[in-house]
C-alpha cells in the first residue's frame, strides 16, 4: 500500500507540472535519511531534519527575487499525521487572495514542525513532545530552519506567522535570534507558556518548555511584533496576547495588538488577519 502511496502521489507530481497552474507550487526534493518526505522539500541540519512545503507567486520566480517570504509554524496538535498540514491550506487560500489583491513576489513557507506529519507522506524528523512541548530541541530545529530560510531570500522582507504553539516557537526564536525575521505574527499566542498551563492547563504544567516571556529582553527595535488575539479563544484567551503586548510595548517594541471576536480555530481564517499578515509582509 506504502509503494502504490508513494507512485500515486509522483504521478499527481508529474500532472501539476506539466498543467502549471497558477502559482501553485510543490516541489520535490531528493530523499533524505532523516525526514519522510513526499510531495516536500527538505532541509538538514544538526539540530534535525525539517520536511516544509512552499508556494510562489509564479513558478519563475527565483529566490533572490522574492520580496516577501512569509514562513507559517503550525500549532500543536492531537494527532502526529495530517493535521498538521492545515497551514499549507491556508497559505493557498492566502496565495489566492495576494494575487487578487496584485501582490507580487511573494513566497509563502510551510515547514512541517518536529514529529509531525502531514497525511500525504511527508514528515519531519525527531519526537513530537506531548509534555513540556518547547523543550530546547524543539525550538533548535525550527530556529536552524528559519535561519536558513533568513539567508535564501536574502533579499526579502521575512514574515514569520505563528499559530498557537506555532506562536510561542515564535516567540521565542524572536529573542534567541533577534535578526532572524523583520517581523513576527502571532496568532493565539500562549505568551507565558508556565503560567498558562498552570491557568488553563491546570495540573499539566510545562517546566522545561522555553517560554516566549523569558526572551524579550533578546528582541530588537528592528523587529515588529502584531499580535491577534481571539476573544471567544478558550484555548490560548485573549489575556495572553494582551500581556505579550504590554511587556513589548514596555520595552519600547514595535508592536500592534489585533483583537477579535473569534475562537481560537478560527483566528487564521479571519479577514483581518490575513490583511495583517500583508501589511507585516509588505516590503
Amino acid at each position: 500500500m506504502l509503494k502504490l502511496r508513494r507512485i500515486f502521489w509522483l504521478v499527481m507530481l508529474v500532472v501539476f507540472s506539466a498543467l502549471n497552474i497558477g502559482h501553485f507550487k510543490v516541489a520535490l526534493a531528493a530523499s533524505s535519511s532523516k525526514c519522510e518526505i513526499e510531495t516536500a522539500q527538505a532541509y538538514t541540519s544538526p539540530a534535525g531534519c525539517t520536511a516544509y512545503k512552499e508556494i510562489k507567486s509564479s513558478s519563475d520566480l527565483s529566490d533572490a527575487d522574492v520580496k516577501r517570504a512569509i514562513i507559517m509554524l503550525h500549532g500543536d496538535m492531537s494527532r502526529s499525521d495530517g493535521e498538521g498540514d492545515y497551514m499549507f491550506q491556508l497559505a493557498m487560500d492566502y496565495a489566492d487572495r495576494f494575487d487578487a489583491a496584485g501582490i507580487k513576489n511573494y513566497v509563502f513557507v510551510v515547514p512541517i514542525r518536529r514529529g509531525y506529519g502531514d497525511g500525504n507522506g511527508n514528515r519531519s524528523s525527531g519526537k513530537r513532545l506531548k509534555r513540556d512541548g518547547y523543550r530546547k530541541p524543539v525550538v533548535d530545529q525550527e530556529q536552524a530552519f528559519l535561519a536558513e530560510q533568513r539567508e535564501r531570500f536574502s533579499n526579502a522582507k521575512v514574515t514569520i506567522v505563528g499559530h498557537s504553539g506555532g506562536a510561542a516557537i515564535a516567540g521565542v526564536i524572536a529573542g534567541r535570534a533577534p535578526s532572524i525575521a523583520d517581523s513576527f505574527v502571532l496568532v493565539g499566542t500562549p505568551w507565558n507558556i508556565q503560567f498558562w498551563r498552570r491557568t488553563y492547563r491546570k495540573n499539566s504544567s510545562w517546566p522545561k518548555s522555553l517560554s516566549p516571556h523569558n526572551f524579550i529582553e533578546g528582541t530588537s527595535t528592528e523587529q515588529a511584533f502584531y499580535i491577534v488575539a481571539g476573544l471567544q479563544d478558550t484555548s490560548t484567551p485573549s489575556e495572553l496576547a494582551k500581556l505579550q503586548a504590554k511587556a513589548l510595548e514596555k520595552i519600547g517594541r514595535n508592536v500592534q495588538l489585533l483583537e477579535l471576536d473569534a475562537k481560537h480555530n478560527q483566528l487564521m481564517r479571519r479577514t483581518e488577519t490575513i490583511r495583517l499578515i500583508a501589511k507585516a509582509s509588505s516590503p
